[in-house]
């Protein structure tokens, strides 16, 4: 397992990515998805949408959920 395939932020965050235009992942620690994207549109000029965003599950990258 590569780094980029691993959780980045610790406890009690949790971890989520987006990828990059070079073919990359940034990542974020955020408590919901919707501070994900907050924190993720600060380090992209990109547009950042929760379509491409992933959430770390435990145990796997999976798609988050749109913020309510």
């Amino acid at each position: 397992m590569v780094n980029k395939d691993r959780p980045m932020a610790a406890h009690p965050y949790k971890s989520y990515r987006y990828p990059n235009r070079y073919g990359g992942w940034i990542h974020a620690g955020a408590m919901t998805a919707e501070e994900a994207l907050k924190e993720l549109r600060r380090c992209t000029e990109a547009p950042v949408t929760v379509a491409q965003l992933q959430m770390w599950d435990g145990t796997a990258w999976i798609r988050a959920e749109a913020p309510q």
